[in-house]
């Protein structure tokens, strides 16, 4: 690329380089650094529309699985083998809030969802409704 100063020292070297020419480089680079500035930014939303892309997807699929856990959980809740667990939890423990100490509205909490479907005593909680909704942040 030329500049001013290499105009002066390129007239003193006898090269015929005119300040048409010298703009005529200069409006060169400027069009492909612009170019080169556009397929970045090209390449660049081309990788966030990926990006954004995936993340719906990965969002949509966490949904359906969610949907699907809950619809098989509201289901495990209605069954034989949970009305089972509950009724030994309440005559293993008695029918009162581990918390409060309410008889009213009690509601079996579980304290982690790991064990899920395959329960364990401890993995469990009896409490009130009130109990149960400041739990979860409610």
């Amino acid at each position: 690329m030329l500049t001013f100063t290499n105009l002066e020292s390129n007239k003193s070297r006898n090269m015929a380089v005119t300040k048409k020419q010298y703009y005529q480089e200069m409006r060169a680079y400027y069009k492909k650094k612009n170019a080169l500035k556009k397929k970045r930014a090209k390449k660049k939303k081309k990788e966030l529309d990926e990006y954004k892309k995936r993340g719906k997807e990965l969002r949509r699929k966490r949904k359906e699985e969610n949907d699907e856990f809950k619809s098989k959980y509201q289901k495990y809740l209605k069954s034989k083998e949970w009305s089972d667990i509950r009724n030994d939890l309440f005559h293993v423990r008695g029918r009162a809030c581990e918390r409060c100490g309410s008889d009213k509205n009690l509601q079996i909490h579980h304290i982690t969802y790991r064990n899920v479907f395959k329960e364990e005593p401890e993995d469990l909680e009896i409490l009130c409704a009130s109990c149960h909704m400041k739990e979860h942040g409610k």
